[in-house]
């Protein structure tokens, strides 16, 4: 075995080691579509009306109240393999999440970013790309982006 392949194969096999001793649980935001409006008492829990015509046949439709969606973020808790990397500026850290096949990072999320920052404030596009220690930190966050979090009032659509 030539020695790049030797080195490949004992790199890809720390950082698989490596990978299973760092497995840490975090909070994500996950973007889910809900309907905007509340159920009316007309339509089924699906949102259908059915009506029988005159010659017997049921038809079938989507309810008024089915058609206005909107997005809201959940918490959700996610394993992630947790290697630091402090950045230039200090305030944030990333962290691999994926890598492709020469285990070079594809996608890294900030983790905890800060809500008074001004190079990064609080966005819709960096809930996708953070991550957070604690469920209140993902709360506090997606309340000073001034988006909307999920409840158990929402029905998802």
């Amino acid at each position: 075995m030539p020695d790049n392949e030797l080195k490949t194969q004992l790199t890809n096999e720390i950082l698989r080691e490596l990978s299973e001793n760092c497995r840490r649980y975090y909070w994500k935001a996950e973007r889910m579509v809900v309907y905007a409006e509340p159920k009316c008492p007309y339509c089924d829990k699906e949102r259908n009306i059915k009506v029988m015509a005159a010659n017997g046949q049921v038809l079938e439709d989507r309810c008024k109240c089915s058609y206005k969606t909107k997005g809201v973020w959940k918490p959700k808790q996610e394993e992630f393999s947790a290697y630091s990397i402090g950045i230039p500026y200090g305030h944030a850290v990333i962290i691999p999440a994926k890598t492709n096949y020469k285990n070079e990072v594809i996608m890294a999320y900030w983790v905890d970013p800060d809500i008074s920052s001004k190079d990064n404030p609080p966005s819709f596009d960096m809930l996708y790309n953070s991550i957070f220690s604690t469920k209140e930190k993902l709360i506090e966050y997606v309340r000073a982006a001034g988006e909307e979090l999920w409840n158990e009032d929402m029905q998802e659509a």
